[in-house]
């Protein structure tokens, strides 16, 4: 399952190639970074989650940038069990999960094409086949709030 986890954060940071962002599984340093950034939790097996019937939540501003996003993963597995996915395609899914709400931490909101990383309830079947990836608008949506982010 590891492999999984790696290539689909490997997605993740493609899909943000053209964001000026800065991402790292690591804690930021105190001194350099103060609170100057967002929280993105990738949680499973956590108590809290086992009401909870969405793959993720994030704090959204349109336009703006927000501190916090959470990425349930024992969700995603469910659906994929529930939906027969591969490796392949679990991978994909959980990429598109992670872009989605890292997208509504920097001022995306949800989109009405269903092949949209953004589109609201992320079609599992449709978002397991491929990749997340950004338009031109959405990136330039991500890069302003950026520039324009105080805290």
């Amino acid at each position: 399952m590891a492999e999984v986890i790696v290539d689909a954060f490997s997605k993740v940071f493609g899909a943000f190639r053209g964001v000026k962002l800065f991402l790292t599984s690591e804690q930021p340093e105190n001194q350099k970074w103060g609170n100057t950034f967002t929280h993105i939790y990738v949680c499973t097996g956590h108590e809290s989650v086992q009401s909870i019937n969405y793959l993720g939540a994030a704090s959204f501003k349109l336009g703006m940038v927000t501190n916090r996003a959470i990425i349930h993963l024992d969700r995603v597995y469910e659906a994929s069990d529930r939906i027969g996915l591969d490796v392949r395609q679990l991978s994909n899914l959980i990429a598109n999960t992670i872009a989605h709400e890292i997208g509504h931490t920097l001022g995306l909101d949800h989109s009405a094409l269903p092949t949209d990383v953004m589109h609201d309830g992320l079609d599992y079947t449709i978002h397991s086949m491929m990749p997340p990836s950004f338009h031109a608008e959405q990136i330039n949506v991500m890069n302003r709030a950026i520039r324009q982010y105080k805290l």
